[in-house]
């Protein structure tokens, strides 16, 4: 090899080592640096993670019917000024709507399969099925029964018998505190009369129902046992109208405090950390989707607050490298506050419009942030792509 051929041989492999020394440290510090990648699981419209300490005026005929229901054991406390935080206030509805569906689906079915199974223990006489019923199902005979008692939906259809002159199958006792308890023999479970937790006055006819129906089982007094029975077959159709209505009247109230959600993740395939701030922005492409008045004429963008799985608002999501986390967005407006709302809804159920979510991330080593974005389709659980 000739000097020049030796010398352009030499220069081309420091070229060459120069060149992999840059590249390697390009991607050696690619690698170092902070790399956020944004997923979308879903957008929803939601009742979920309301964020700060917003207050509202619940509905008061909603609220009393509520209350007064004797079915929903759990009341919605107001302050004097009948303001309350709107996460409670949705909660609340939240656990209403679930009691009812409860009662709907599973307890009023329930408690006409039982009367039925009481109805035909009766019809042959058979008290031991009764009272193994009963005591199978005495949780739920029990307070539907003493709560219908009370409101004068229950009454017994003849005055009270003259014990005496019926012959006492089982012994009523009284237990420490007041109770009326039948012990059953050869069965680990007593039949349990309870009217002690009532207070004032419906404690007193509560006592009255729980003598009664406790030796109507000791006495063998089928009138009076017919009588829970039927009304147990009668409940579902008693009860069930009201209680739809009550549902409907809760999903209406939960559809005006829901917002536009977003939920997803935020990874970090650096390896240096960096921050999510609390505030994102979601756009949705309206322009032009048709409404009862025309073509939309605007697309719409929303400030959402932004926190982790915890639907902790208040502080900056911090990745880690390597890591990976959850967040949950929440739009800043409530639906029913935005005049788009009925377009927004229309599209949510029946189309598949663009949207962009948009995060702003402080990176290592610099004062200013970064927005990164992530795009998809707006409609019923939908995704980033």
């Amino acid at each position: 090899m000739d000097t020049n051929s030796a010398l352009a041989a030499f220069v081309a492999s420091v070229v060459a080592a120069i060149a992999g020394a840059i590249v390697g440290a390009l991607i050696t510090r690619r690698l170092a640096a902070a790399r956020p990648v944004l997923l979308v699981d879903t957008v929803d419209i939601s009742n979920s993670a309301i964020p700060g300490g917003a207050v509202v005026t619940p509905r008061k005929e909603l609220v009393t019917a509520c209350n007064l229901h004797p079915f929903i054991g759990m009341q919605l406390v107001m302050s004097s000024n009948r303001r309350v935080k709107e996460s409670e206030y949705v909660d609340w509805l939240g656990e209403v709507e679930r009691t009812l569906d409860d009662l709907l689906a599973i307890q009023l079915p329930a408690m006409k399969a039982v009367g039925d199974q009481l109805a035909q223990g009766l019809a042959t006489k058979n008290f031991e099925l009764i009272e193994r019923l009963w005591g199978q199902e005495q949780d739920l005979i029990w307070p539907y029964v003493e709560s219908a008692w009370i409101r004068d939906d229950f009454v017994f259809s003849t005055r009270e018998p003259t014990y005496s002159e019926h012959s006492e199958a089982r012994v009523v006792i009284v237990d420490e505190d007041g109770d009326f308890i039948l012990q059953l023999p050869k069965s680990p479970v007593n039949l349990a009369f309870i009217w002690t937790r009532r207070v004032g006055s419906m404690q007193a006819r509560t006592k009255e129902l729980a003598s009664r129906a406790s030796k109507a089982i000791a006495y063998r007094i089928v009138d009076d046992l017919n009588d829970i029975a039927n009304f147990l077959v009668s409940a579902e159709k008693l009860y069930e109208g009201p209680a739809k209505d009550l549902r409907n009247g809760i999903l209406r109230e939960l559809q005006n405090y829901q917002r536009l959600s977003v939920t997803g993740q935020v990874s970090n395939i650096g390896s240096a950390g960096f921050s999510v701030l609390n505030l994102a922005h979601l756009s949705i492409h309206l322009q032009g989707y048709p409404t009862p008045s025309g073509l939309a004429a605007s697309d719409l963008r929303l400030a959402l607050m932004l926190g982790d799985d915890q639907s902790n608002f208040e502080t900056p999501i911090t990745v880690p490298g390597g890591q990976v986390r959850r967040f949950h967005a929440t739009a800043t407006k409530r639906l029913g506050d935005l005049t788009e709302q009925a377009t927004v809804r229309s599209a949510y159920e029946g189309a598949e419009r663009p949207f962009a979510f948009e995060i702003d991330a402080v990176l290592p080593g610099s004062a200013r942030t970064r927005r990164f974005a992530v795009t998809g389709l707006f409609h019923s659980r939908s995704g980033g792509d």
